[in-house]
């Protein structure tokens, strides 16, 4: 019975790892095609359930293991995933887009 669960485990988190590197692969290729201006039109309205801090966490760790071996995966297509991914669930979330720079380290950002 313990290996069948481990099994079925195992199924859930590949599919679950399946579907977050096919989104943040879908949503690069957007962001590349149409920008983000255009793309945040199509994504799905926030709910108003605060996610879990274990659901975050296992968010976190599946786009970590994504950004590994999917080239082009910065932060930007990384955050738009994980917002779609909460929000069709009906959980609270936004995406936040931080820029700074000066003359020593030049420009940055991060989402």
């Amino acid at each position: 019975m313990i290996r069948l669960r481990s099994a079925k485990a195992r199924l859930v988190d590949t599919a679950n790892l399946t579907v977050t590197a096919l989104l943040v692969f879908a949503v690069t290729l957007a962001l590349r095609t149409v920008g983000y201006r255009r793309l945040q039109t199509w994504l799905p309205r926030s709910g108003t359930e605060p996610p879990g801090a274990w659901r975050m966490r296992r968010l976190s760790r599946q786009m970590e293991r994504v950004a590994r071996w999917m080239p082009g995966s910065t932060c930007l297509p990384q955050a738009v995933a994980g917002y779609v991914l909460l929000a069709a669930r009906g959980f609270e979330c936004r995406i936040r887009i931080g820029v700074a720079g000066d003359a020593a380290t030049g420009f940055r950002a991060h989402a």
